[in-house]
């Protein structure tokens, strides 16, 4: 692995994506009929989400609502071969926002 020019090389993946989900079981059977997601075991967050696979990916939703005002999650991940690296030449790039859950 090398960094050239404050980019570190090391095959980056896309991993999953997390989207908000108003209604659970509409969001679920719309991802599953139209685009043939099948339902994965996911943790406790304490808060209701379900993942599913989406080919070799995976799509995370998260419950939002009805009340105003809850913070969602919403990201996309990565797989790296070197944690560290990237999280420094991520951190050298200003990626993570001062206040937030992740910085």
């Amino acid at each position: 692995m090398t960094a050239v020019a404050g980019r570190v090389d090391q095959r980056a993946k896309l991993n999953h994506v997390s989207v908000p989900a108003k209604d659970m079981a509409q969001s679920e059977a719309f991802y599953r009929e139209v685009l043939g997601c099948e339902r994965l075991p996911a943790p406790n967050f304490g808060f209701p989400v379900c993942w599913m696979r989406l080919g070799d990916l995976q799509l995370h939703l998260q419950q939002v609502g009805p009340t105003p005002g809850v913070r969602t999650y919403q990201h996309f991940a990565v797989s790296v071969s070197d944690f560290m690296a990237a999280f420094d030449a991520l951190q050298a790039h200003g990626a993570f926002e001062e206040g937030t859950r992740y910085a």
